[in-house]
Formats: structure tokens, C-alpha cells, sequence
């Protein structure tokens, strides 16, 4: 069984019934336009419109993905998320975590520098990959709530911190920009302990 945790419209859901149409899939999101779109476009995936901390899965999962909602969290409400992820999950099984991360910081000021070098950086992409304006309209509401501190983004000192109680990291993987950087969309594959 896998389960995805703010799984927005069932993209990936949908991705992996596709590969793996032996598994059973579950989802939750709180967006009820993603849920709507979801169930509209991918009628047989189980999507549901519920709160990721009070969501419980049908059965205990071998895999748990969550992509790119972690920093919708706050930051307190982050390592009670993890907790959470560890207690359904069976020792040995799989978390998958996808993050936009920052770069790394000491301070209040640090982190809005962080996050405007990473949001300058995503703009700078979307220009010169001439992206459609409501995505850099996108782009530049969100860099806005990253500086004003709505988003919770945060560094992969302090994301590994808040696995390592409960998972061992077992592998990280830079997706963007190329090269690498200490910053930008990661994915973890961790073990729970």
C-alpha cells in the first residue's frame, strides 16, 4: 500500500497506478479544487479531501510520498507530521520526501536572503525557459510568502534533523537547478527506523 500525504491534483498517484496498476493507492489533500480535479480526471484513484495530520490511512503503508507539502506546514507542526508519517508506516518501510529547500541560515535575516536567492533563481529559470506569465506571477506570489514567512521552507541541515528520530536517510538526490546546489528540489528516500 502506498500513501501520498498533500498529493495536489493526484498527478503522481495517477503516474504510478500507470506503472504499478497492482498497488493499492491512497491520497489526501486539502485543496478541494485539486480533490475535485482529482476525482474528475482520475476517477479510480481513492483521493480524499482531509487534513494530512488527521488523515489515516485504510491499512498500514509500505511507502509514504510526500512531495513539495512539508513546507505548508508550520514549522512546530513539522516534526509532529514526521512523527506521524513514522507511527503508520511498518519498521523498514519507505518514506519518500520531496522539498524545495533553501539555503542554509542562522538567522531570521539568513532565511529571507535564503529564500530570495532560491525564489530570484526560480524566476531567472521561468525567464529563460519563456514561461507562460501567471507562472511567473506564480513564482513571484510565492517568493512573497517565503520572505513574509506563510511558507515554512527550510534548510537540508534542519530537514534531516527533523527525520533523523524517526528515519534514516538513505539517499538524496538534487532534481533542480543542475549542477547541484545546497538548495533547490530535492528528494529524500528514507527508511523508518
Amino acid at each position: 500500500m502506498l500513501m501520498d500525504y498533500m498529493c495536489g491534483t493526484g498527478f503522481l498517484l495517477n503516474q504510478i497506478s500507470l506503472r504499478r496498476p497492482d498497488l493499492r493507492l491512497e491520497g489526501c489533500s486539502l485543496d478541494k479544487d485539486y480533490i475535485d480535479y482529482a476525482n474528475l480526471k482520475y476517477p479510480t484513484l481513492n483521493i480524499t479531501l482531509r487534513d494530512a495530520m488527521e488523515y489515516s490511512p485504510s491499512q498500514t503503508p509500505d511507502v509514504v510520498i510526500c512531495t513539495a507539502g512539508l513546507h505548508h506546514l508550520e514549522t512546530s507542526t513539522q516534526s509532529l507530521f514526521i512523527e506521524k508519517l513514522a507511527s503508520e508506516l511498518r519498521p523498514g518501510g519507505v518514506l519518500v520526501i520531496g522539498e524545495e529547500l533553501i539555503g542554509p541560515y542562522f538567522s531570521e535575516q539568513e532565511r529571507r536572503v535564503a529564500v530570495l536567492h532560491l525564489g530570484t533563481s526560480i524566476i531567472r529559470h521561468l525567464i529563460d525557459t519563456s514561461a507562460p506569465m501567471d507562472m511567473m506571477q506564480t513564482a513571484l506570489d510565492v517568493l512573497a510568502n517565503d520572505i513574509e514567512g506563510l511558507e515554512y521552507k527550510t534548510d537540508s541541515f534542519r530537514l534531516r534533523a527533523l527525520l533523523a528520530p524517526s528515519f534514516e536517510v538513505k539517499a538524496s538526490h538534487s532534481i533542480w537547478p543542475e549542477p547541484a546546489r545546497d538548495w533547490g528540489d530535492y528528494v529524500f528516500l528514507c527508511e523508518r527506523k
